[in-house]
């Protein structure tokens, strides 16, 4: 997925290998992102709930406010 940035805030964060995660952008012209996607992503590569800590500490964690996580679990 081609990811358009001429939209986007200077201080939005764009996460080193998550674009496939990304479902859109805010008002505040940061990337949302999806934390279903996520998980399936970094689950691949470690259990499931190891995956969800790491997203917590990993990118959760890290300056929410530059970047939305919808938890579209079900």
């Amino acid at each position: 997925m081609e990811i358009d940035t001429s939209f986007l805030s200077d201080e939005a964060i764009m996460f080193d290998d998550l674009d496939k995660c990304i479902i859109g952008s805010d008002q505040r012209g940061f990337l949302v992102y999806s934390y279903k996607k996520m998980l399936m992503h970094f689950s691949r590569d470690m259990p499931t709930d190891d995956a969800a800590e790491y997203i917590e500490f990993n990118v959760v964690g890290i300056k929410p406010d530059n970047y939305t996580v919808v938890y579209d679990l079900i």
